[in-house]
């Protein structure tokens, strides 16, 4: 259960609710009152007759919630669609309607707010011509995007619990770049989960670290292989 802040204590707070397909709350709760009697038992803290509206919860009854995109990105971010006549108009793509994802790795805002900035840098080099601005930030950002895509699958994807096992194996790849980046830091790199904290470090870069590193661990472990067959 996730809530937004506010400045305004008197404003409605949006909160998210993130659970599995299967969870039994969409089952349970059908009515406003089922509402308030299943978080009162989840979550006693909260008072919730005071918190929720009791037409609020009677929405929330009523709906069957919504569910996070497979990770994806548009493979065209711009296009121009001006003639002689109005040149220099076109249609640019920025933020979620670039590349969606589920909020796994807190990107979504970030990756954004980087789009956004990016532009501002080419409209300003390219003089506020757009003829030329959109398709030199489609070059610019387009490689960013894809590796952006990339990294969230890869990242940190079992938050939730979806697969203990995957979530498993993900802690043992973490654990094992984390302590192989201490021994041998010229060929490891820390996990995407902490470069991806880095801000000097663009997406293209973090995923181009993270494939090499995969690479050079499977030479490792070849090599630990061979030596122990040999021996």
């Amino acid at each position: 259960l996730g809530l937004l802040p506010i400045k305004d204590d008197d404003v409605p707070r949006t909160a998210n609710l993130i659970t599995n397909p299967e969870h039994q709350i969409w089952e349970r709760v059908k009515t406003a009152e089922e509402f308030y009697a299943f978080f009162e038992e989840a979550i006693p803290q909260v008072p919730w007759r005071k918190a929720v509206r009791e037409e609020e919860a009677e929405r929330f009854a009523r709906s069957q919630g919504g569910r996070f995109p497979a990770p994806q990105a548009c493979s065209k971010l711009q296009r121009l669609i001006g003639d002689e006549k109005t040149p220099g108009v076109g249609v640019l793509l920025l933020g979620d309607s670039v590349h969606a994802f589920p909020p796994d790795i807190g990107q979504g805002v970030n990756s954004a707010l980087q789009d956004v900035a990016v532009f501002d840098e080419v409209l300003e080099s390219c003089n506020n011509d757009l003829k030329t601005a959109l398709p030199e930030f489609e070059k610019n950002r387009l490689p960013d995007v894809l590796a952006l895509v990339k990294i969230v699958q890869t990242c940190y994807p079992w938050q939730y619990t979806q697969n203990q096992l995957a979530k498993s194996l993900w802690t043992v790849n973490f654990l094992i770049r984390f302590v192989l980046n201490k021994i041998f830091p010229w060929a490891i790199t820390p996990h995407s989960f902490l470069l991806i904290q880095q801000q000097e470090l663009s997406y293209k870069e973090i995923l181009r670290l993270a494939n090499k590193t995969t690479r050079n661990l499977y030479i490792l472990g070849l090599f630990s292989v061979s030596i122990s067959v040999w021996a």
